[in-house]
């Protein structure tokens, strides 16, 4: 199992379609944290006139499975991330936790270490939890990527009757090694047709980032976080440094 230039792994099987073999292979975990899966097409040996009159033979099935491994909605276009820059880079994306299908995000809570004094570390936001529902109005379940457990749930904020469109998080800076470095802080979460944001209650280091917006006719469905684990200790736990948010067409 190879390798392949610009981030592609060759996982070594191959579909016969119409004369022409498709070699399966997948994009490997970026920075964004996007996996997608893709067909590259490749160098057809010489087959029998019994393969490929079997291959023409299942073409159907070779169709269907082409659409499954190609299909667009095996992967996740980076644009359709909303994501405000600055905030800071310890630790490592998790996988983007999405709503169920035909469901998208009403609400939120967030998980916060209250602030333990100079004489500890404190390492405030932990986790940031979505609420699902349908257009309906039926409850799908609860997303959560990556967190840190140190933390506590400080209370839930939902839509009247709409989705979340976009959000602010607050961010300390770096402030180097001598420092009790605190990462997040806090978030805002505007509801579509709402001027106002809701804040939940987080601490009090940092600044925000300035808010980003879903664009027209999408709403939050998915989250993705960044979050340092563990540091011991004698470490500067920082917990969750940043938060992307995936939007999806209503």
């Amino acid at each position: 199992m190879g390798t392949r230039a610009g981030g592609v792994k060759d996982c070594g099987d191959t579909v016969i379609f119409f004369g022409v073999d498709f070699l399966f292979s997948v994009q490997l975990p970026t920075d964004n944290g996007v996996s997608a899966y893709k067909c590259l097409p490749h160098t057809a040996p010489q087959h029998s006139h019994l393969v490929d009159d079997l291959a023409i033979m299942s073409g159907a099935i070779g169709f269907v499975v082409l659409l499954l491994v190609c299909s667009p909605s095996w992967g996740v276009n980076p644009q359709d991330y909303i994501h405000s820059q600055g905030a800071t880079v310890w630790g490592f994306w998790g996988r983007t936790e999405s709503c169920q299908n035909g469901s998208y995000a009403y609400g939120f809570e967030i998980s916060v270490e209250p602030e333990v004094g100079s004489l500890d570390d404190d390492s405030s936001l932990n986790a940031i939890q979505l609420f699902c529902r349908t257009p309906e109005g039926a409850h799908t379940g609860e997303i959560t990527s990556d967190t840190m457990d140190r933390g506590v749930w400080t209370g839930s904020h939902h839509c009247h009757g709409g989705y979340l469109r976009g959000y602010d998080l607050k961010s300390h800076a770096d402030v180097g090694a001598i420092g009790d470095n605190t990462a997040a802080n806090g978030l805002k979460m505007w509801c579509g047709g709402e001027e106002a944001p809701m804040e939940a209650p987080g601490n009090k280091w940092g600044e925000w980032l300035g808010p980003s917006y879903c664009k027209e006719g999408y709403v939050i469905c998915g989250i993705m976080t960044r979050v340092q684990s563990n540091q011991g200790t004698f470490g500067d736990d920082t917990a969750l440094n940043d938060v992307k948010f995936l939007c999806c067409q209503l």
